[in-house]
């Protein structure tokens, strides 16, 4: 099994708080590696650590040394697939100033348009528990969505599809398939709903942490989602491209 980290598992970083190096080390421990690349067929795999993106950092320096080592021997791959927690593509003009959901402007235009720009066909995501399957020049973008609950409108900006899901991506003779299926017994939570969340808003108007933003989140806690998927073993999309 291949992982890569997310703000859970080493903090927000990403250039916009300090990277915690007792996490980093933490997690090379127990996963292994935070980079990685496999071949498959004609496709190339490379695993990144979307938190470095950003930070300045000696070990962001190593990444994007190794990012070029791998976009090198290009002969031996047709195509390249990207994943990485925190999405590059920034869908709508209202997200360009966005900070916490994306990679940086300056690591994803490096990204996209450097030594990887040749071969890159997908770039795989997570983070936002939204859904997106976008092409943009050239690039197919897939945000995962979450398999555990959703946020409210309230809470989140929606700029796609919020939903839960498992999805599985296939990829074989410069095709990308893609399926995302919606379980029997899966569901949708609203995370405003949760035990957790309700302690940990309580908890933060009890010690006057945020109080602007727990008075926001109140009026989420009363409100419900209306589903927008059934609740029946169903594939809720799939999609065949020639890339």
């Amino acid at each position: 099994m291949l992982c890569v980290p997310g703000n859970h598992d080493l903090g927000d970083g990403s250039g916009e708080v300090p990277l915690d190096e007792q996490r980093l080390r933490a997690y090379g421990d127990i996963f292994g590696p935070d980079h990685w690349a496999i071949k498959a067929g004609d496709w190339k795999l490379l695993g990144i650590n979307a938190q470095l993106l950003g930070s300045d950092s000696a070990r962001e320096a190593a990444l994007w040394v190794w990012i070029s080592e791998q976009a090198r021997p290009a002969a031996d791959h047709a195509h390249t697939a990207l994943f990485l927690h925190r999405p590059i593509l920034r869908p709508g003009s209202g997200e360009g100033a966005r900070k916490g959901r994306y990679v940086s402007h300056a690591a994803a235009e490096r990204l996209l348009k450097g030594p990887l720009q040749p071969t890159l066909r997908l770039v795989a995501s997570g983070h936002t528990h939204q859904y997106n399957d976008t092409t943009v020049d050239g690039v197919r973008h897939l945000w995962m969505p979450s398999t555990a609950f959703v946020m409210p409108d309230d809470l989140q900006t929606r700029v796609c599809e919020k939903l839960v899901g498992v999805g599985m991506l296939d990829l074989s003779d410069g095709e990308a398939r893609f399926d995302l299926w919606y379980p029997d017994g899966m569901k949708r939570h609203d995370v405003s709903r949760l035990k957790f969340f309700r302690a940990m808003s309580g908890n933060a108007v009890n010690k006057g942490l945020d109080k602007g933003h727990v008075k926001k989140l109140r009026p989420a806690m009363a409100r419900s989602l209306t589903p927008t998927r059934s609740s029946r073993p169903s594939l809720v999309a799939a999609a065949d491209r020639a890339l």
